[in-house]
């Protein structure tokens, strides 16, 4: 069971949870988004897949990285990374 907290001020709670006399277990994952974020979060944790990775390419290709935390410039660091700067939160 681990609960954490991020700069971006999305919560996460990972478990486990598990029946006693059985070997059945499920994972839980609880993530919880500020209102100002929450539209990113609910398109990444519950739109279609397909869905999510044509949107990152699509941004990717105009200079973006699009994320469940936002929409930000991306700009190249040293090593050809990706750097994130302010996020776009309409």
């Amino acid at each position: 069971m681990a609960f954490y907290g991020t700069d971006s001020g999305v919560d996460t709670y990972f478990g486990l949870c598990t029946y006693p006399g059985r070997e059945l277990r499920h994972r839980i994952d609880f993530k919880v988004y500020p209102r100002d974020i929450y539209a990113f979060g609910l398109i990444a944790w519950t739109g279609n897949d397909v869905l999510n990775r044509r949107l990152r390419l699509l941004a990717e290709s105009k200079g973006y990285r699009l994320d469940d935390t936002g929409l930000f410039p991306a700009t190249h660091g040293s090593g050809g990374k990706r750097v994130c700067c302010k996020a776009f939160h309409p």
